[in-house]
């Protein structure tokens, strides 16, 4: 037996120890409980020490304590409280009546503690996935924190048998020492292998890698995506579809100029009432209506997603009497007579129609369900809306002649001023429909013939007038997309489903066939998970807690996103597994009674 088994062994022995001081009375005589062990017949073969360690008898006392503990912790955390808080979890708990021992109550053992839970979480998860053998989709993002650190966020979307659909999981959020191609490719891969997906693992489950557009993720030469192809030749390399949409509107704005005068003129709103609180202050004074929504004011057709520009169009839209009469009484004249002109009330009208079919889309594509043949499908009906658009009126085009007339607008003095020339209606549709096309209906990263190879899976696309059954074109194919799949697919099993869909029959479908259009479910179109979880870093590292790790910050993320909800959870297994690392228990009494000054002070860290 090594010396540290020794020596943990011989403290777990000791029991029902008594502390006598000949300066304290018989009543200060405490009794300090120790964990006994389970007798072992000599005749018992030797376990290991780990084994040996979970054969440990505590106290029915120590495990309620420990187990209360660590349910009172993780609702904190799940809170997203600032780890300083925990210094306050025994004061409220002690309040409410919980009895959470006298131990682990630091900011230092609240960072453990979490970080040992967020451990737990991810090791149980992962090796499920792994015991599986399930096929994988990484799907990777970068972002700095409040504190100016660059970080990397990690997912992964998962093919799992007990899941009808594929799963998205939260892997990790590391820190970037820099931000290259090497350090991201590194840090990517040693992040994967700490969690157990060995390079042998990615090498026979890994199907795809998604990514926004950025040129250290997706560039030709040296970058992120190609260093992942040099190491695992055969997976898809997917470029973001929420992206690549905000691209196609940006190529559209770029060529016609009239459309950045607008552009600018909405910039304009923008920056007179988000860099001046007393400008601001007078427009709500004027415009007392409540769906006047001010403060969504934004930036319109920049980097952000299409939802963004629609709801900051929306805005103005129902503040324009209130812009109008508030330019007025200012010294913005000039804006004020840019908002009587008719010409500018029916460019945002159709900007506002242009820009919800684009949030419509942008939406869709953000659900998880969505994969490679919706997204097509999805792409296609908003082309044949912005046609139907070019040929016709839209939604908020045919209110402006009625808003004119309308009691609201009575007060604008409506012209059409030559100086403010309207868009180009047909040639902005036209170019937006044209670079939706080349943006969103191809893919450079990609070879066209994997998306006809999807399409042996997808009944829908069939050209049916074609097939005899056997079909043996496709069967041709049927070996390559195995091979993208990385998943055998029977060939009785396809030759049932394509009887079954040519003969119209509801049969089920066959079990290789259905796992092979989970494995293509896998394939994330968008990396809208990794922006939610940035969005959820921002929550956890706010500017009064930035001075949390990026480790830390990890450690909370995950407990919010895979651990289960505080109702389901159960704390005997994490306590008992904090237990047999060695730590401190809840109700260890060699620590000193910490004083309860300064716990109430308002520390938000």
């Amino acid at each position: 037996m090594s010396k540290r088994q020794g020596d943990l062994l011989t403290f777990l022995k000791a029991k029902n120890k008594k502390t006598d001081n000949t300066n304290k009375t018989e009543a200060n005589l405490e009794a300090i409980e120790q964990p006994t062990i389970i007798e072992k017949k000599a005749e018992e073969p030797l376990c290991s020490f780990r084994d040996e360690i979970n054969n440990f008898a505590y106290p029915d006392c120590w495990n309620e304590k420990a187990v209360a503990f660590f349910t009172e912790q993780y609702k904190w955390l799940q809170l997203k409280a600032g780890l300083y808080l925990m210094s306050r979890l025994p004061w409220t708990c002690k309040k409410n009546g919980v009895d959470v021992g006298n131990c682990l109550h630091t900011r230092y053992s609240a960072t453990r503690i979490a970080e040992h839970i967020a451990k737990e979480i991810k090791m149980n998860i992962f090796k499920s996935i792994i015991k599986q053998n399930a096929e994988i989709c990484i799907i990777i993002d970068e972002a700095s924190t409040v504190s100016r650190n660059s970080t990397l966020v990690i997912y992964l979307n998962c093919a799992v048998q007990s899941a009808p659909e594929p799963v998205m999981l939260f892997v990790a959020l590391k820190e970037l020492m820099s931000t290259t191609a090497e350090c991201i490719f590194n840090t990517l891969l040693s992040t994967l292998n700490d969690c157990g997906f060995d390079n042998e693992y990615l090498k026979a489950n890994l199907i795809a890698f998604c990514s926004d557009g950025a040129s250290t993720m997706l560039g030709r030469k040296s970058r992120v995506a190609a260093k992942l192809l040099e190491s695992f030749p055969k997976i898809i390399v997917w470029h973001c579809l929420n992206h690549r949409l905000q691209l196609s509107l940006d190529d559209s704005i770029s060529e016609i100029k009239h459309v950045n005068h607008f552009k600018i003129f909405l910039d304009k709103i923008y920056c007179v009432y988000h860099q001046s609180n007393k400008n601001q202050t007078e427009l709500e004074t004027i415009a007392k209506e409540p769906e006047i929504e001010i403060i969504k004011i934004g930036r319109v057709l920049g980097p952000r997603w299409a939802a963004c520009s629609l709801r900051a169009t929306i805005a103005v839209w129902r503040a324009y009497p209130a812009l109008y009469m508030h330019f007025c009484n200012s010294s913005h004249s000039g804006m004020a007579k840019r908002l009587a002109n008719i010409n500018f009330l029916q460019d945002l009208a159709l900007m506002i129609d242009i820009l919800g079919e684009f949030s419509l889309l942008s939406t869709a594509l953000q659900s998880r369900s969505t994969n490679i043949h919706k997204a097509q499908r999805l792409i296609k009906r908003t082309i044949r809306a912005l046609e139907n658009l070019k040929m016709g009126i839209g939604k908020h085009e045919s209110q402006v002649e009625d808003l004119i007339k309308s009691e609201k607008f009575k007060d604008i003095p409506f012209n059409r001023s030559n100086k403010f020339i309207e868009l180009p209606r047909t040639m902005l549709l036209e170019n937006i429909i044209q670079h939706m096309n080349l943006r969103l209906l191809s893919d450079r990263n990609n070879n066209e013939e994997i998306f006809h190879y999807f399409n042996l899976l997808e009944p829908a696309t069939w050209p049916y007038e074609e097939i005899t059954s056997p079909w043996t074109a496709a069967e041709r194919k049927l070996n390559c997309l195995s091979e993208i799949l990385k998943y055998p697919i029977d060939l009785n099993d396809f030759r049932d489903f394509v009887d079954s869909n040519i003969e119209s029959k509801n049969d089920p479908i066959p079990a290789t066939i259905q796992k092979a259009k989970k494995i293509v479910s896998t394939i994330a179109m968008s990396t809208a998970e990794a922006e939610s979880g940035f969005s959820l870093m921002n929550a956890i590292c706010s500017k009064v807690r930035n001075n949390l790790t990026v480790d830390d910050i990890s450690d909370l993320m995950t407990i919010n996103l895979l651990g289960k909800e505080l109702m389901d959870w159960d704390a005997t297994p994490f306590a008992k597994s904090w237990l047999n690392c060695n730590h401190r228990l809840a109700t260890d009494t060699r620590v000193r009674q910490r004083s309860t000054k300064g716990i109430c002070e308002n520390r938000l860290v």
